[in-house]
């Protein structure tokens, strides 16, 4: 996903932000707005150690 933003009352110059996820804005009605942001982080991702018990009490 890459983004550009522009503020036009600043006279700011255009930046761009690259990275990885998807954003949505769709408006419901004239008075509401939705907003969906999806931005995976794969560096906290924690696995957990998979153990079967086999014994006959826990």
């Amino acid at each position: 996903m890459g983004c550009t933003s522009k503020n036009f009352q600043d006279g700011s110059a255009t930046s761009i932000r690259k990275g990885i996820g998807q954003y949505a804005k769709t408006a419901l009605s004239s008075a509401l707005h939705l907003d969906l942001t999806v931005n995976p982080d794969f560096s906290q991702v924690d696995v957990d150690k998979q153990v079967t018990n086999l014994s006959r009490f826990e």
